[in-house]
Parts: C-alpha cells; sequence; structure tokens
C-alpha cells in the first residue's frame, strides 16, 4: 500500500505569522522517504509527526486538512530545511533504505528552494523556510 503526501512551503518570521510560499514537492508515493519525514509506515524514522504548527497560515491548513486530495485521516507535520536535508542524505545512504529508488527531482528542488529562503531571511532580518505536510 503507498502513502500519499501533501506538502506547502512557508516562511516563518520571528514576530511574524508564518507567510505560505505555495506548494511544496510533488514526490511519488515513497515511503522510505517519508518515514525519515514523518514515521510513515514504520521503518527508519528521523523525525516523528509534529501536527500542524501553531502559527500555521489558514490557506495551508485548508489546502492540507481540507483541500483536493486531503483526507481526514491524514496526519500533519513540519520540517526545517536542514531536516528536509537529513531526510534526504539518510535516505540516500542509510544502509536498511538502499536499493530503493533516488530522491525525486522536485523534492531536491524543494531542498534547494528552502535554502534559498533560508539565504534570502539572513539577508532580511531573520526566519527560516518550513515544510508542512500532510501525509497518510
Amino acid at each position: 500500500m503507498g502513502v500519499d503526501i501533501f506538502s506547502r512551503l512557508c516562511l516563518r518570521r520571528p514576530g511574524r505569522k508564518m507567510q505560505d510560499l505555495g506548494s511544496g514537492p510533488s514526490i511519488p508515493r515513497n515511503s522510505g522517504l517519508f518515514g525519515l519525514m514523518a514515521g510513515v509506515r514504520g521503518g527508519v524514522t528521523l523525525f516523528e509527526p509534529r501536527g500542524l504548527p501553531d502559527d500555521v497560515p489558514a490557506t495551508v491548513a485548508w489546502a492540507l486538512r481540507d483541500g483536493p486530495g486531503a483526507e481526514e485521516d491524514f496526519a500533519h507535520s513540519w520540517l526545517t530545511t536542514g531536516e528536509v536535508r537529513e531526510a534526504w542524505e539518510t535516505y540516500e545512504s542509510h544502509p536498511g533504505l538502499a536499493g530503493r529508488p533516488r530522491v525525486p527531482a522536485g523534492f531536491a528542488a524543494t531542498v534547494g528552494a528552502m535554502e534559498a529562503v533560508d539565504r534570502w531571511c539572513v539577508e532580511n532580518g531573520g526566519g527560516e523556510a518550513v515544510l508542512v505536510i500532510s501525509f497518510g
């Protein structure tokens, strides 16, 4: 059985409400990668699900809880750029995940976008990119 995951890229800045930057990666079903990111379907887990952030924008909450493709029994979590990169690197190097397909290009592009947002934050008063996910 596959795992579906939906995501939104957000910007979290000090003293401000989180901002929705748009859709995150389009990732084909990949239980190994999703397991690392949020403990989906057992296996190797780096980060347990955290739920939706308290300051998540309404557009993100709607898209991930009520929007097209969302399911009532989906769980939610969020990851920083460093955590998303750690999941990628672990996925590609962990012996228990050997032989699986490489990380999809859309996921790699999202890591690059998150790193660019983090660089922008350094130059513009702080903050960080956050990937908010829904899965089930």
